[in-house]
């Protein structure tokens, strides 16, 4: 999180600087989330990517469990393989959705913290251990 340091007596924090703080730290929590988020549905993509390869080694007449909320129900292997593919566009589309969403906010992030550090100096600390 953004934290602001023991600023010099002369430097004053008005209401648009304290507004630029609490912004910059909202984005950044959001970003944390999303970064999350994409960390999980990459996780997705790859159960789905060996889910996909262990159906290709199926028999094509054997019924496959496909887990549908917190139930397991039988497919054939071509429509637990169809499926997955249409399970494999959704992840893939929220990756970029997500992605998108992350390099909008670095840009706020950017943009705030050069404001932030041009009227603050080394008095203000917008750096986070994961950027």
């Amino acid at each position: 999180m953004s934290q602001v340091k023991n600023i010099d007596k002369d430097t004053h924090v008005n209401f648009e600087d304290q507004q630029n703080i609490n912004l910059f730290a909202r984005k950044n929590a959001k970003l944390q989330d999303i970064l999350e988020q994409i960390a999980e549905k990459e996780k997705d993509m790859q159960n789905l990517e060996d889910a996909s390869s262990e159906l290709m080694l199926t028999d094509s007449t054997d019924l496959v469990p496909y887990q549908i909320g917190e139930v397991f129900v039988h497919f054939s292997s071509e429509e637990t393989q169809e499926r997955v593919e249409k399970a494999k566009l959704d992840v893939q589309e929220d990756l970029v959705r997500l992605r998108a969403s992350s390099v909008e906010i670095k840009a706020i992030l950017n943009n705030l913290k050069a404001k932030l550090y041009s009227r603050f100096g080394d008095s203000i600390n917008l750096e986070t251990e994961d950027l």
